[in-house]
């Protein structure tokens, strides 16, 4: 049929395609990756490109061998845009996005349907041109796993996304814009970033903490009363029990500063620089809410377990004062 295209011979497009389309669907159970492209290229309908093409990108191993795919789809000329935007709405359509509910294992564990969702980021990192893109699409991952708990499947996402990444849109905007001012969409996405990045790194520290305190401590020379401990070692008992409590000390102030940050975050956790009229009742409006709702108390609750459980009684008054600050409206997201 190729052939026949080639001598200009009047034949069905249509036709032709569904034809190429089934010798495609054999080259990629065959594994013949470069033939699928050369072969996709072929067919006349832009649909039947990016429907074709985006069935192997799916199936194809992670790794070097995704990133050639794409660069000889690059190079054969198909729309390597729609081809991605399309495996992300067959990934995502696999499971509905507007669900909030989660089982506890799921809570606790990556799910495989979570994993999925987490790898097709993978092919909005591989060229800059699709940065923007994949910032957004990771956001947007990460709001949705938050509000359903998922906070394994929402830490692996953000770990996806460059540290970088902001950096890089950035650059790209002024090396496209100057000194023109980035858009507000941008600019909230920058702040949402922001906002995950301090929270995780508040959980994190708290973590340790916690880990340090509760489970650590257990084995501390003050924890030991079962055995009578010799005279001769006394001393190292001490010296162990006063590294740990330094230890513990730092961690107790490095997860205390995190937290506040989170609480204190400029302009509010959660909450865009620009608001923008097209999103007052969007799904995305909708998620930050939850967010706010659910993990503002959470942080409030993690500082006080953290003061009280180190002695800085007085320091947790200064929780209610943070609570209450007419500044940050915070008391408001406890009464939902």
């Amino acid at each position: 049929v190729i052939y026949f295209r080639q001598i200009e011979l009047s034949v069905s497009n249509v036709k032709c395609d569904i034809i190429i389309e089934k010798y495609i669907t054999e080259l990629i159970i065959l594994q013949q990756y470069e033939m699928v492209c050369t072969y996709t290229a072929c067919l006349v309908s832009t649909f039947r490109q990016v429907t074709c093409y985006s069935n192997l990108l799916k199936i194809i191993p992670k790794g070097d061998c995704q990133k050639t795919c794409l660069n000889l789809a690059r190079d054969s000329g198909l729309n390597i845009s729609l081809i991605i935007q399309q495996i992300i709405e067959s990934v995502n359509s696999e499971e509905s996005l507007c669900e909030y509910q989660s089982d506890i294992e799921d809570s606790i564990s990556l799910s495989v349907s979570d994993s999925k969702k987490i790898q097709i980021l993978d092919w909005l990192l591989y060229d800059e041109n699709h940065l923007q893109e994949a910032l957004t699409q990771g956001l947007a991952l990460i709001r949705l796993f938050l509000c359903m708990s998922k906070h394994i499947a929402a830490s692996q996402t953000f770990k996806k996304l460059p540290r970088n990444i902001l950096v890089s849109l950035l650059d790209r905007w002024k090396r496209s814009k100057g000194n023109a001012v980035t858009p507000n969409e941008l600019d909230n996405h920058i702040k949402e970033f922001l906002c995950y990045d301090a929270y995780f790194a508040a959980r994190e520290a708290f973590e340790e903490w916690f880990t340090s305190f509760y489970r650590r401590r257990s084995h501390s020379p003050d924890f030991i009363f079962s055995e009578v401990i010799p005279a001769g070692r006394s001393q190292d008992f001490n010296i162990d029990l006063s590294t740990w409590q330094e230890s513990l000390a730092a961690l107790q102030s490095t997860a205390e500063n995190k937290i506040e940050k989170v609480l204190l975050f400029e302009g509010g956790w959660m909450v865009d620089r620009i608001p923008l009229i097209e999103e007052i009742n969007s799904e995305r409006r909708t998620q930050q809410e939850i967010l706010r709702t659910m993990y503002i108390p959470i942080m409030c609750f993690l500082l006080y377990s953290l003061l009280k459980d180190s002695g800085y009684y007085q320091s947790c008054l200064r929780i209610s004062n943070i609570v209450a600050s007419e500044d940050y409206k915070l008391y408001q997201l406890f009464n939902t």
